[in-house]
């Protein structure tokens, strides 16, 4: 049996050449090519559980900002490249993505069953909020672009919606009929959005208008994240445990769990982590 890199990636994101991944263990970087660089345990509490997950990774100023949740005790921390705390502050709510611009920290959150858009300082102080999403709305992704902060809204309507910097909402656009929004970037004027309800990545202009889509399955089994870099398009797959029989025996595997890595027109360059595990 080979040993998962990954276990059940949640977030990917890329500073000074390495890649950073986190999963249900930690947080792991490798190189862009996929050879391991480091690793940096999750802290445990006393029954042994990760006191803390990382939904959300987003790199400013050299260091990592950490999106952590567990048990409704969700909080942003920054971290050094060798792991070392430098800061931690709550967050409102219960957080699904971030984003820095400007040295402010974009938070999408829920909050008492709605989605919020929560602007921090560095200093984890709030400077100002918005509601985006109506009851039960899940905020995935975030990113800000041209002083324009784009939300990825998970609801009935999954949708991209567009605010200026101060929370006025602007243009908005349907992510795909019946899909699911996930993580969004935005790049080179296009935004990059996940539709895990049909397992791709769909890529719009600035005014919502479809360019072109890449992925589906079995290409991607479980969407997590991506992140754009150096002219290449990282795709995280959370992954998924499947079953079948070994005669009358159940043997259980995993699929997914891995890191691929496209040019900006969805062309396939390379991977690593686990495909499939027996």
């Amino acid at each position: 049996m080979n040993k998962l890199l990954y276990l059940y990636p949640m977030a990917i994101a890329l500073l000074n050449g390495n890649v950073y991944v986190s999963d249900h263990r930690g947080l792991t970087s490798t190189t862009t090519a996929g050879q391991v660089t480091g690793a940096i345990a999750y802290a445990t509490n006393p029954q042994g559980q990760a006191a803390y997950y990382t939904e959300d990774i987003t790199p400013y100023g050299g260091n990592l900002f950490l999106s952590e949740w567990r048990n409704g005790t969700d909080r942003m921390r920054v971290i050094n490249s060798a792991g070392q705390t430098l800061a931690a502050w709550p967050v409102i709510g219960g957080l699904h993505a971030s984003a820095i611009y400007n040295d402010e920290v974009y938070v999408g959150s829920t909050y008492h069953s709605h989605g919020y858009v929560i602007v921090y300082g560095l200093d984890g102080s709030v400077h100002r909020s918005w509601q985006a999403g109506g009851l039960n709305a899940r905020l995935p992704g975030i990113a800000v672009y041209g002083n324009e902060v784009y939300v990825s809204i998970d609801a009935d309507k999954p949708k991209i919606q567009v605010y200026s910097l101060a929370g006025q909402p602007g243009r908005a656009w349907t992510v795909a009929e019946g899909g699911s929004a996930g993580d969004i970037t935005v790049a080179g004027n296009e935004v990059y959005a996940l539709d895990n309800y049909r397992k791709r990545v769909i890529v719009f202009d600035l005014l919502g208008k479809p360019q072109r889509v890449f992925g589906g399955k079995p290409q991607f089994t479980n969407l997590a994240d991506l992140w754009i870099s150096g002219g290449e398009v990282y795709v995280l797959d959370h992954g998924s445990t499947y079953e079948r029989l070994n005669g009358l025996a159940p043997v259980y595997g995993q699929r997914g769990h891995m890191v691929q890595v496209f040019d900006l027109a969805g062309n396939y360059r390379r991977r690593w982590g686990v495909v499939g595990l027996l």
